[in-house]
């Protein structure tokens, strides 16, 4: 009965190790798409900036 409850100690260290990196491999991704998310907004913001440009220099 030790035995088993060794072995079953072990298979929890083993998923909590698992968890673990798991959740650090999603806060890795998070933290990649939130750069990716800035970047476009950046993207669309100069893109918006030229755009209204180019309007303006159609009216004129």
């Amino acid at each position: 009965q030790v035995a088993e409850m060794e072995i079953l100690r072990s298979a929890a260290e083993i998923k909590t190790t698992e968890v673990q990196e798991s959740k650090a491999t999603a806060e890795i991704l998070v933290k990649q798409v939130n750069e990716e998310k800035a970047m476009a907004e950046e993207e669309l913001s100069a893109a918006e900036v030229i755009l209204k440009e180019a309007e303006e220099a159609v009216k004129v």
